[in-house]
């Protein structure tokens, strides 16, 4: 197997392997799980938040339970893609929070946004107001998802 830059061991990829399906697994059932003994286990999960291989601890929530029923993929491309706008684009968008994930990319965009929205008309004002009024917008264009037929954060571990 080779080696992550964090130098995980066989233990730290079960580990990560039940903890990135059920992050709320007990230390107790998590040790026998994998073999340890519960403060082995923990001391295991510590340093694996510590060193920022887990990087969050959260809660899905589902969309419908808020109202959430639209979801776009908005491409945008920059005027001018200097350091100083494509930072200032940046600091804008996690601010706001209808924007889910955010990914600067290479290609005819710079960025591809994951916006939330609970209707058609609501992702229309974000768009308008949010989006097309930044002065180093060149054009963005919209994707809306239809379904889902996989979503996961769960990496794939050997």
């Amino acid at each position: 197997m080779a080696r992550t830059p964090w130098n995980l061991d066989e233990i730290d990829l079960k580990i990560l392997k039940f903890l990135q399906v059920n992050n709320r697994i007990s230390n107790q059932e998590l040790a026998g799980k994998i073999g340890l003994s519960p403060p082995a286990c923990l001391a295991r999960c510590r340093r694996l938040r510590e060193q920022g291989v887990i990087k969050w601890d959260v809660s899905l929530v589902d969309p419908a339970a808020l109202g959430y029923s639209v979801f776009v993929l908005m491409r945008i491309a920059l005027e001018r893609p200097r350091e100083d706008l494509l930072a200032a684009f940046e600091k804008k968008v996690r601010d706001l929070p209808e924007v889910l994930q955010c990914w600067t990319v290479t290609g005819d965009v710079d960025f591809v946004l994951l916006v939330c929205a609970t209707s058609i008309e609501d992702y229309q004002r974000f768009a308008r107001t949010v989006v097309a009024a930044e002065h180093n917008i060149k054009s963005y264009a919209s994707d809306v998802i239809l379904s889902t037929t996989k979503s996961s954060f769960a990496l794939p571990i050997p």
